[in-house]
């Protein structure tokens, strides 16, 4: 782990709470996948015996009372059954459209409707976390979405609830932890050789495909990231030569590249 809030930990999770509930475990050190690599559907924890349809096919999954679409759902439930609430008016001056911010914007405002939404939600989503906590043992539990940008506003309710609150923090990557994930990806696999590059995407793409994508598509996201690389000790320093080779087709350690592969007709 180069980056985050996860960066010092040999055990942490990491949930993701968006349309649904999903979710990363690292142990020991390690990314668990599981079979298969599906290890990680935080989501689909039964957490409500005889509780909402779940699109999997059961009944009372965590992603059903605490996802985004859980929150917006629980919104429009509130406003329905207080029309005359701020919450409700809100929404009927946003042209009856209801999103992850709305219950929030209406809460700040001072709307008991809108806040009392907010605790039924946090205390829906403290139960899943408290489940993972006891199963785990985590050094932490990282909370990624749209949602968590509303900070300690959400944060504090949902830590009320936790058995170990401490554990519980909120994705210092702003939202990002996909995109530069996957660009500290393209970089690693650019830097350690096409051996590495070849073994990260084994199962997705033939020799040929390879190095067509760790070629043209992967410049730009390796000359973006060479600070910030430097800066998390990705690599002990990152030479603007490596760089600049890469985009030459020159030789870097222990690799050839021909220039052909940094070739927009190769992208």
């Amino acid at each position: 782990i180069y980056a985050g809030a996860g960066r010092e930990s040999d055990n942490f999770l990491l949930v993701t709470v968006g349309t649904g509930i999903g979710g990363g475990i690292r142990i020991g050190g390690k990314i668990h996948l599981g079979m298969e690599g599906r290890a990680g559907e935080f989501g689909h924890m039964i957490v409500a015996m005889d509780g909402r349809p779940c699109r999997c096919g059961r009944v009372g999954c965590w992603e059903q009372y605490a996802s985004a679409t859980a929150l917006c759902r629980m919104t429009r439930e509130a406003a329905a059954a207080q029309p005359d609430s701020l919450l409700a008016r809100q929404i009927r001056e946003a042209g009856d459209v209801v999103d992850g911010r709305t219950v929030f914007e209406a809460a700040r405002a001072g709307c008991p409707a809108a806040d009392a939404v907010l605790e039924t939600y946090a205390k829906h989503l403290s139960v899943g976390l408290n489940n993972l906590t006891a199963i785990f043992r985590p050094d932490r539990i990282v909370l990624v979405g749209g949602i968590f940008r509303e900070g300690e506003f959400l944060l504090s309710r949902v830590r009320e609830r936790c058995t170990d609150p401490y554990l519980v923090e909120i994705s210092a990557l702003n939202g990002q932890a996909g995109l530069i994930g996957a660009a500290l990806l393209l970089l690693l696999a650019s830097l350690l050789g096409q051996g590495m590059n070849m073994y990260l995407f084994k199962d997705y793409f033939n020799s040929a495909d390879m190095l067509s994508l760790v070629g043209f598509a992967g410049v730009l996201p390796m000359l973006a990231l060479a600070p910030f690389a430097a800066k998390l000790s990705l690599v002990p320093a990152v030479p603007n030569r490596i760089f600049q080779s890469s985009l030459t087709g020159s030789s870097l350690p222990g690799r050839n590249i021909p220039a052909s592969v940094f070739s927009p007709t190769c992208a």
